[in-house]
């Protein structure tokens, strides 16, 4: 008898240089008929942690991963609990540190040669295929007392998950424009990449698919999606709770697709019900996130962190506030998780707002490249470095480049301040720090107006604003630096450069009847010598990036530089105003 082939390890691209320092819990997929492991990502563990902690921690991560991802090793602290199939644990030799830019690995105990596997936007490593399964269903808590309990709770999530684990559930796949429906039942022939083949994604990053549930025992095809609950007694109370399930599966390409629904997606919305389940009840004794004591509707959203391989899925109650206030209340809920996942404590990763999309619905991230009603984003993005000793210090995160003319509204000649507040305001929507829209012209002189700043006759008018206007209606997260003369402002190169280290905020400068607005600096700490990023909001053609950037629209520019409009980017015994958004410090 032939000996087994040894396994194999692949770690996603980028992974090896981002471990946890100490101590970490290494999670991967494993495709036992290849014998490979996929590491795709690591959470910190505390050093030396014991079998228990370690088992507890990998426990709690369940729900956050996709059905197939556990964890498959660690290092600095005892080994979780071990992998399906027989696969070796995974370990780190030597995680990174100042001195070693990336870890090494071990398998079995043994070093081990990893391949680098490139998880591109379709969520899935090379051998795997990532599958989406969501349903919008009621849940129907029949309680015999005035009120919701956890005993009738549990009856309710029972039932739901009877029928969704029973014999006649099949997985169709979402209509999509050009692509036909996939109908995928414990009959299906072939291998599930073979199955999905010609399914699309709905819009979103892989194939989405919905449970069906048969009407009945007998034989037939699946109708359509339906939940049967019985019929209240009298004298009971019900409680309609809506529940948005959404879960991932990460499965072997090569798996059958007559085995999907065993072997990924019953397990996965078993799994998530029973979070669900766990939340509701947390909030009857007034101990879940977003308040207590009364069941809300709930609902999963999906999200990829930035420098994640690894896709993530979180449960949260949908509240009935406006979209800040929402986001405020879940404010402890996701703070648990990014100290769980190792996250930034100051930058939103886990809001509504930075969730995966799919055509039918969920949240934002999607529609990368081109902005709101066509505009650009990013586009210093392609520029060349400058011709300045030194390192760039340049805006961290996303914009969107307004500037004259846009949304068919002539503000040539008046309205470049309005347009610098507008990209600023994109800035902290795109890194999702607040879900308000981007403020017209109008409704910043409404704001001004309000303020006390402006007369009533200031709104509709063609009046030009300044950056202390700008920082009234930015009020809540702004700092201002004010610099006396257009000839002092190399001297602050430095300064600027602090901001965009520590804030990486879009700046606006504001001086005589011109404002621009600043994406980064370069400065030659031996020299002195600077060079400053402009994104010039007095450009009035259409979105053409490769106009923008050969008229200067965004360039690097120098004291002594023009303009791109013509005349002194500074004017020497001009006054100017910088004014240095300030990052919030939350999630």
């Amino acid at each position: 008898m032939a000996p087994s082939p040894a396994w194999r390890l692949r770690v996603a691209e980028g992974l090896a240089g981002a471990l946890p320092a100490q101590a970490g819990l290494l999670l991967g997929a494993v495709d036992e008929a290849a014998r490979a492991v996929s590491l795709l990502g690591a959470v910190p563990a505390p050093p030396d942690a014991g079998a228990a902690d370690v088992a507890a921690l990998a426990a709690k991560l369940l729900p956050l991963l996709p059905q197939g991802v556990e964890a498959v090793g660690s290092y600095g602290c005892a080994p979780p609990p071990a992998a399906p199939g027989g696969c070796p644990p995974v370990g780190c030799a030597a995680p990174p540190s100042p001195a070693r830019a990336a870890a090494t690995f071990t398998l079995g105990g043994e070093a081990a040669e990893a391949e680098t596997a490139a998880v591109g936007p379709g969520l899935a490593p090379p051998g795997f295929t990532a599958v989406r399964c969501h349903c919008d269903l009621l849940l129907r808590v029949v309680s015999p007392q005035a009120g919701p309990s956890a005993d009738a709770l549990a009856r309710a999530f029972a039932e739901v998950s009877q029928q969704l684990s029973g014999p006649g559930v099949a997985f169709a796949s979402d209509a999509s424009p050009g692509a036909p429906r996939v109908l995928i039942t414990p009959a299906t022939e072939g291998s599930l990449e073979s199955a999905l083949s010609a399914c699309s994604g709905g819009g979103g990053p892989c194939a989405s698919v919905s449970p069906l549930v048969a009407a009945s025992s007998g034989a037939g095809r699946p109708a359509a999606p339906g939940f049967e609950f019985s019929p209240a007694e009298a004298g009971s109370t019900v409680t309609e709770v809506p529940l948005g399930l959404d879960v991932l599966a990460l499965a072997p390409s090569s798996l059958p697709a007559s085995a999907l629904a065993a072997r990924c997606l019953v397990p996965a919305i078993a799994r998530q019900l029973a979070e669900a389940e766990r939340q509701l009840a947390a909030r009857l004794t007034g101990g879940g996130g977003g308040g207590g004591g009364a069941l809300a509707p709930a609902r999963a959203l999906h999200f990829r962190p930035p420098g994640w391989a690894l896709p993530l899925t979180a449960v949260y109650p949908r509240l009935a506030a406006d979209g800040d206030a929402a986001e405020a209340a879940l404010l402890p809920a996701r703070q648990a998780l990014h100290a769980l996942l190792g996250l930034p404590h100051d930058v939103p990763m886990l809001r509504a707002g930075n969730a995966l999309a799919w055509g039918g619905g969920g949240g934002g991230g999607g529609d990368e490249g081109r902005g709101g009603a066509g505009r650009l984003r990013d586009v210093h993005a392609s520029l060349a470095a400058p011709a300045v000793g030194g390192s760039p210090s340049l805006i961290r995160g996303s914009y969107e480049y307004y500037h004259y003319m846009q949304d068919r509204f002539n503000d040539s000649g008046w309205g470049c301040a309005y347009r610098s507040l507008q990209t600023i305001v994109s800035w902290f929507r795109l890194q999702r720090y607040t879900d308000k829209p981007v403020p017209s012209h109008r409704e910043i002189q409404s704001l001004l107006v309000k303020l006390g700043d402006k007369d009533p006759s200031f709104i509709g008018s063609s009046n030009w604003i300044g950056a202390i206007e700008l920082s009234y209606v930015l009020s809540e997260y702004l700092g201002i630096l004010t610099v006396n003369r257009g000839a002092d402002i190399p001297s602050r190169a430095r300064e600027l450069a602090a901001h965009f280290e520590a804030q990486g905020t879009p700046v606006m400068i504001g001086g005589g009847v011109l404002a621009y607005t600043l994406l980064g600096v370069q400065f030659d700490e031996l020299t002195g010598d600077a060079a400053f990023l402009i994104l010039d909001p007095h450009y009035t053609g259409g979105e053409d990036l490769r106009k923008i950037q050969q008229g200067t629209w965004v360039a690097w520019k120098q004291p002594g530089d023009s303009a791109a409009a013509g005349g002194p980017l500074y004017v020497d015994d001009t006054f100017y105003n910088f004014l240095l958004p300030q990052r919030p410090s939350t999630v």
